[in-house]
């Protein structure tokens, strides 16, 4: 279709550029690997008296623990996450029970609508008896570039995966085949997640003691370091 400067592109195949697009990225960003810039930390506000709050329009699922403090502090406290049947029962237990929430589950909405998709709502247990933040980090569904949004997510160092991503759809779609740019795009996506493991936390190394294997000759007991492990001066057996 060319650049869309020297000819000017018609609204079918303005059409079908957003469907490469839309297409190209999802491939990428769900590709299967947990890219770290699609996991950022939320603050929700929990008003005093509420139970529920609606989590954001690009939701995607919780990674880790929630913390819970109160508007005037910046001590955070844990809250576990349970199932929604385990809430239920002790809102039912508890009706009129208020405090600093201690529990809170992920509850699904039902219904879309022609502006947005699904919706999802976190409810704690006790009612809050003042304004809280919860803290908590989580997956998002990325929106598609637009005029209004003409970043993507993961940064510049990107570009080249997302463009052969997007030129692969393209490719599959208008000639049947998953030839170059399908083959480019395999090897910029094994790049870019090589780049994103950077930004994550690195392992300390391997563990080869072998304490826990069974000893042949002795038992397991016999098999063992004679000295306890200690962190920080504190001994662990």
């Amino acid at each position: 279709y060319g650049r869309g400067l020297d000819v000017e592109w018609s609204v079918g195949q303005e059409r079908d550029i957003a469907q490469y697009l839309a297409s190209g990225f999802n491939r990428f960003y769900h590709c299967g690997f947990p890219w770290s810039f699609l996991k950022p930390v939320a603050l929700l506000a929990l008003p005093s008296g509420y139970s529920t709050i609606v989590v954001p329009d690009d939701f995607g699922g919780f990674e880790g623990q929630l913390s819970l403090a109160p508007d005037d502090s910046q001590t955070y406290v844990p809250i576990s996450l349970v199932g929604i049947g385990q809430v239920y029962n002790l809102q039912s237990a508890s009706s009129e029970a208020t405090g600093p929430p201690e529990v809170a589950c992920l509850e699904p909405l039902k219904g879309s609508t022609q502006e947005h998709g699904q919706r999802f709502q976190l409810r704690v247990f006790p009612t809050s008896d003042q304004a809280y933040t919860i803290r908590a980090q989580y997956y998002i569904n990325p929106d598609y570039l637009s005029g209004t949004k003409p970043f993507a997510y993961g940064g510049a160092q990107h570009a080249e995966t997302l463009l052969e991503s997007c030129l692969a759809v393209a490719e599959k779609l208008l000639d049947d085949t998953a030839d170059v740019h399908a083959a480019e795009f395999a090897a910029l996506l094994q790049v870019s997640q090589d780049i994103d493991r950077r930004n994550k936390p690195q392992p300390l190394g391997y563990n080869g003691d072998n304490s826990d294997r069974m000893n042949r000759s002795y038992g397991r007991e016999h098999n063992r370091w004679p000295d306890p492990v200690t962190f920080n001066g504190i001994a662990y057996p």
